[in-house]
């Protein structure tokens, strides 16, 4: 019971260092998405007034505007350096909290793995309820004959940005974003880890640049999903072996070199 309490207690003070900043960020987000959604449009049922005939498929091609994306693409920037942050160079409040408590570095690691994969889905679940929003806005903004009930589902089966948050019954991609979020959460985890043994964490880096850059998908682009997949999987192996078996491996030759001086 002792134990349960120790790894609650640093759960706890990892949740604390990171969840009012990422709500705030998701509020931030949100409300610039909506905005700049609600601004285009207006715009655009000006522009397409005299064409009602566009606007059954109007819904998908707006939310494949750059200015929809944008926010989200910055948003997901923050959210990796500010994951990232608790844990580099222990503050004297957390470094007294771990040292009372006795915990090893690798169950450190593995809390922090937990709490930014919480965040992770944190910020997926807001993306999702913020185009859904979008969706209520544009079926409140058009003629109502213009909108049925298959109109948000025909949107996120059509549109790449929106397939790719909520995939409806695509398994692949269902599990290429479960690896993500996973690998996500490691990564971020293992960049405050290898900076306390002044290291640099390039991992994250790496991995969030491939999920910018792979996360939207064509629908039926099998070659991008199982491509994302491999490489998760690649770097969530590489991330396990540098934690549990190459540090423990770099503590014994320094034991050993220790014992020979």
């Amino acid at each position: 019971m002792r134990n349960i309490k120790k790894y609650l207690s640093v759960f706890a003070m990892l949740v604390r260092a990171s969840f009012g900043r990422v709500i705030l960020l998701l509020i931030v987000m949100a409300a610039g998405q909506l905005g700049l959604f609600a601004s285009d449009l207006r715009n655009h049922l000006l522009i397409y007034a005299a064409r009602p005939a566009e606007f059954p498929t109007f819904l998908e091609t707006m939310l494949r505007f750059p200015v929809f994306i944008w926010p989200v693409a910055a948003a997901f920037s923050v959210l990796c350096v500010l994951l990232c942050l608790p844990g580099c160079g222990y503050s004297a409040k957390c470094g007294y909290t771990l040292r009372r408590l006795n915990i090893s570095e690798r169950s450190v690691f593995v809390l922090q793995t937990l709490c930014n994969a919480v965040m992770f889905f944190l910020f997926w679940a807001a993306e999702v309820v913020v185009c859904l929003a979008a969706c209520r806005m544009y079926a409140a903004a058009v003629d109502p004959s213009l909108v049925s009930h298959h109109t948000v589902p025909i949107a996120f089966y059509r549109n790449d940005f929106l397939h790719s948050f909520l995939p409806m019954a695509d398994t692949t991609v269902w599990i290429r974003n479960g690896i993500m979020l996973l690998v996500l959460a490691m990564t971020t985890a293992l960049f405050p880890y290898k900076q306390r043994r002044g290291k640099f964490g390039a991992d994250m880096v790496c991995y969030a640049l491939l999920t910018g850059i792979f996360f939207r998908r064509s629908i039926g682009d099998g070659f991008n999903t199982f491509l994302t997949i491999f490489c998760g999987l690649i770097l969530m192996a590489e991330v396990i072996h540098y934690v549990w078996i190459r540090e423990e491996d770099e503590e014994e030759d320094n034991d050993k070199q220790n014992d020979c001086i």
